[in-house]
């Protein structure tokens, strides 16, 4: 997605900068034409065509910047959108592997301490048998 958005951007940006370099040639041009034709002194020509060209060149420069910054943002919106939905995905995965091992582990601990819990009540059982009838027992032969 960030790549067709680069990519967006840097036809719109060349085509704005051919249609502004064509203007800018043409416009030069007409300047140049025109200052041959009324000033006679190359130095003025030069220092005017110069300048010119400064001139356009940041004309150029804040086109660029703002071209550029428009699909910096829109990029970066999708970049935070992809990463907010991965993010929340990978949350998702693992709550649900979490989930899923600590029901592993409740299934597995509750059958250990339901086979440790019958063993107590087996021992307790037999305990109290075994003194039933030692009681019994001493009882009569005693």
């Amino acid at each position: 997605m960030t790549r067709e958005i680069a990519d967006f951007a840097a036809t719109q940006m060349k085509g704005t900068i051919e249609e502004d370099g064509a203007t800018t040639r043409q416009l030069l041009e007409d300047v140049q034409a025109s200052l041959h034709d009324s000033i006679a002194g190359e130095a003025i020509l030069k220092c005017y065509t110069d300048e010119t060209r400064q001139q356009f060149a940041g004309v150029i420069k804040s086109l660029i910047e703002e071209v550029l910054t428009r699909a910096m943002t829109l990029a970066q919106g999708r970049m935070d959108e992809w990463v907010k939905e991965t993010l929340e995905h990978s949350m998702a995965g693992a709550q649900k592997a979490l989930s899923a091992a600590n029901n592993d582990f409740k299934n597995k601990l509750s059958g250990t301490w339901g086979r440790l819990l019958w063993a107590c009540v087996c021992c307790g059982v037999l305990a109290s048998l075994l003194l039933v009838t030692g009681g019994f027992w001493l009882g009569r032969h005693w």
